[in-house]
């Protein structure tokens, strides 16, 4: 029987593969929580493209096929090339159904790893949407780590120095680390705040075939 995949570091995966079990509780969903190479947002191309092929083929090599890239660092690096590579898996990135939920008629604060800002995907995209919108971009620095590590107070300080002080209409959380700090955020801002956890539940088909979940 097949089972979906689904790619992250460490515990922000467990966001979407919650969502998913939730929403499809007879199909099979793997889980590969890399809490080794954590973080992914500060690596160089060349490093996060080893722990991907990496992890693709671990994939490979327990028959999954359809995977979930729930993490938006490595799904900045998806392209038509790395797609190339892998012919016989359906990779599924997470940048794309996070678009569809950003008002480009609005003001947008993108939060994310450096390596997910450096890329420009969210960045095109949004101004292509509309160039005129008022875009800034936050690096989460950090946020990643101190969020598996729970160090609160340092979280806290970060949201009221970094984000605050700024005036938007909608924050991307695009890490799925940062949804996990959603109430946080909250204190410190009005934006409505876009994660990526229901467009990418979205993104299942639900004629897959039906498993047990399982998680590495």
């Amino acid at each position: 029987m097949s089972q979906i995949g689904i790619f992250d570091s460490g515990v922000g995966g467990y966001t979407i593969y919650q969502a998913c079990v939730k929403a499809y509780p007879h199909h099979s969903f793997m889980l590969l929580a890399d809490q080794f190479h954590l973080p992914y947002g500060n690596k160089s191309k060349p490093e996060l493209l080893a722990i991907f092929n990496s992890m693709m083929e671990v994939f490979r090599s327990l028959n999954v096929r359809t995977i979930l890239i729930a993490c938006n660092t490595m799904s900045s690096l998806l392209n038509d090339e790395l797609r190339a590579m892998y012919p016989d898996l359906n990779l599924v990135s997470i940048i794309e159904p996070t678009l569809s939920l950003i008002n480009p008629q609005k003001s947008v604060l993108l939060l994310a790893t450096k390596a997910t800002l450096n890329s420009g995907k969210y960045q095109k995209a949004i101004k292509f949407m509309n160039p005129q919108v008022e875009l800034i971009e936050v690096w989460g620095q950090d946020l990643a780590r101190w969020i598996e590590e729970e160090e609160w107070d340092v979280i806290e300080e970060f949201v009221k120095q970094s984000i605050s002080v700024l005036s938007v209409a909608q924050i991307v959380l695009a890490c799925t680390h940062y949804p996990l700090i959603k109430e946080v955020i909250a204190q410190y801002s009005s934006a409505h705040l876009i994660d990526s956890i229901q467009v990418m539940v979205d993104q299942v088909d639900p004629n897959e075939t039906s498993n047990q979940p399982s998680v590495s």
